[in-house]
């Protein structure tokens, strides 16, 4: 080590100069702590430190260097410092906010701090061994900046916390690494490739996650309880919190087989890619599952995928997807949408469920019709694709309901003196339409 030129005390805080305009805060042999009783509540730890004119840069912060200050209640370290000893941050009971930037770590540099509310830290390796956590009881916020993984139970049990920041360097989420927190709303960047078994155990405030896909990676474990501690795709429901309602998956295009079986609180699912298949058992027995939307990127449906999907009152399948014969078997009441024809139409015979056919085409007889006041007139349709379409196929719409209303049979009523606009759409996902002009004299 250089030769030591002085020792600068400033804001409270002791700093070792040396020669080559290098320095340290507190002494690196003795290890002592590097503080007086003039160190302010809020304190910060520069990168530079001046002496006789001349600035040093501060290196390293020594073992022990702020062990034991209870009069801080802010510490921030600034960028550029290159290490931080052990115990640095130790059992400074009143510290709530603590700041360190990119720099080695070596262990237990933050530990014992059971005031600790909000942890702001770069570093490449977030894990407990330099980050003993476990006191810090009251820790409600933690931000982390160019991290490339999450360690094993680096924040377990901390139920206070409710907002984490994670960056998009992230790649890896180790085994409980949030496990009993408690986290609300939580989103996993798509930069992650590998979330770990029992990552989020035990969550149970979480109502809404986002993340890249679903399991532990694209092609392993590849179901939601197994980040909650399920060892099996079938006893889900026993892990997965119940306040969970809403799940979205940012970067995967495949629901794969038993994805979601057994998630029984689960109200909404969406893929922000189009999906392109749907695997078997995908959403078994996802009893609280409102929709979901399909798009024509969809190859396939698998076996089972949405039995027991008793809150789903539709399904609409795109046109060229490939069905098997027993996806929708539920409770009858889901209606399903698709082509004439179709593996659809035949997969919603053999599950006895109720089919609608796609309206390809829809053109009412006639444009326009006039009427006095309390006559009654249907309008019909001369041209549609399927041919016979029911009041279940479309709905009836007045522009203008004091002017004229208008039934689920076309049936139109004349009211008062006016001119309205009655249009037909059909029901399903491509809302095909006409209109008619009413005009009531």
């Amino acid at each position: 080590m250089a030769q030591l030129q002085q020792v600068v005390t400033s804001n409270g805080v002791k700093f070792n100069c040396y020669e080559h305009n290098i320095a340290t805060v507190g002494d690196i042999n003795q290890e002592l702590p590097a503080y007086t009783e003039d160190i302010p509540i809020k304190a910060i730890v520069p990168l530079t430190v001046e002496y006789n004119g001349t600035s040093y840069k501060v290196a390293i912060v020594a073992n022990n260097a702020f062990s034991g200050c209870n009069k801080i209640e802010s510490l921030t370290f600034e960028d550029g410092i290159r290490m931080l000893g052990y115990n640095v941050v130790k059992n400074c009971k009143n510290l709530k906010y603590l700041s360190i930037p990119n720099c080695s770590l070596f262990e237990n540099v933050v530990s014992g701090c059971t005031s600790l509310e909000e942890l702001n830290l770069e570093c490449t390796y977030f894990n407990n061994s330099s980050f003993d956590l476990s006191k810090s009881t009251r820790l409600k916020k933690v931000t982390l900046k160019n991290t490339l993984e999450i360690g094993n139970n680096a924040l377990f049990g901390i139920t206070a916390l409710t907002e984490i920041q994670l960056p998009s360097t992230l790649t890896s989420i180790g085994p409980k690494a949030f496990a009993g927190s408690g986290l609300k709303e939580l989103t996993i960047p798509n930069s992650v490739s590998r979330i770990a078994y029992g990552a989020f155990a035990n969550c149970k405030s979480l109502t809404s996650l986002t993340l890249p896909f679903v399991g532990e990676t694209k092609g392993k474990n590849q179901f939601l309880g197994y980040v909650f501690g399920a060892d099996g795709y079938d006893v889900s429901n026993d892990y997965v919190p119940t306040e969970l309602k809403s799940i979205k998956v940012t970067n995967q295009s495949i629901v794969s087989d038993h994805a979601f079986q057994e998630c029984q609180n689960i109200e909404t699912v969406k893929y922000t890619k189009p999906i392109e298949r749907i695997g078997d058992y995908a959403f078994y027995n996802c009893k609280e599952l409102g929709s979901i939307t399909l798009t024509n990127s969809l190859d396939d449906i698998g076996y089972y995928a949405f039995r027991k999907c008793k809150s789903m009152t539709s399904i609409s399948v795109p046109i060229d997807t490939d069905v098997d014969s027993h996806a929708f078997l539920t409770t009858r009441t889901t209606t399903i949408y698709g082509k004439a024809g179709s593996s659809a139409e035949v997969a919603a015979n053999k599950c006895s469920q109720p089919f609608r056919a796609y309206v390809f085409n829809l053109q009412l007889k006639g444009s326009s019709k006039i009427l006095k006041k309390g006559e009654k007139y249907t309008i019909k349709i001369e041209k549609a694709s399927p041919g016979r379409l029911s009041a279940k196929y479309l709905a009836w719409k007045s522009s203008n309901t004091k002017i004229a209303t208008v039934d689920s049979k076309g049936v139109v009523v004349a009211k008062k003196k006016g001119k309205c606009v009655i249009t037909a759409t059909a029901k399903d996902k491509n809302k095909k339409k006409d209109s008619y002009t009413i005009l009531v004299k």
